[in-house]
């Protein structure tokens, strides 16, 4: 079976019964998206696009990166590894505004697969947020949190980066 069925139908069966917090749509439509729009890449490799599938995986079910090792490889692994926030009760313990600073230095060392894939995740997320029914201050945090994480997304790819930067700043007028 191709390996890119096999990471759609592996993260549909993982998110089964999720639902997106504000759209109340089955999880699946997120990586089913931000996988869409990593596929459309010149520069997408099969792995890129595996990993763009089950991003979130680990993050947000009983899924470890040894699942994800056993099935699409070390490679795959290390993509999701780079995407995934730590799960450790220290980090978690930390202000929010820390954690985030955290994660955008994390961001700024990944690979470009990564950091692809996040920067086609966070346009996802905030096309999202700009249409549904997330209480104001939230968008307006997420949208905070995004415009520092997107510095390190900025070299990722033009045509995406400038699709999240015009996003931002519309968001960032609605809600401020």
């Amino acid at each position: 079976m191709n390996r890119i069925i096999e990471a759609a139908q592996f993260a549909d069966k993982a998110h089964r019964g999720q639902f997106r917090k504000y759209e109340k749509v089955p999880y699946i439509v997120h990586p089913m998206r931000v996988a869409g729009l990593v596929t459309a890449h010149e520069k997408a490799t099969e792995d890129v696009i595996v990993a763009a599938w089950i991003h979130d995986v680990v993050e947000d079910t009983d899924h470890t990166f040894e699942d994800i090792f056993q099935k699409f490889g070390m490679r795959v692994a290390r993509i999701v590894a780079e995407l995934t926030k730590a799960d450790d009760p220290e980090f978690k313990a930390r202000p929010r505004r820390e954690r985030k600073r955290m994660e955008a230095d994390k961001l700024g060392k990944a690979s470009w697969e990564a950091r692809f894939i996040k920067l086609a995740d966070r346009l996802d997320n905030l096309r999202d947020l700009e249409l549904g029914d997330a209480p104001p201050d939230f968008v307006k945090l997420y949208v905070e949190e995004s415009y520092y994480l997107s510095c390190a997304l900025m070299e990722t790819d033009a045509r995406l980066y400038s699709q999240l930067f015009a996003l931002l700043m519309r968001m960032k007028e609605k809600f401020h």
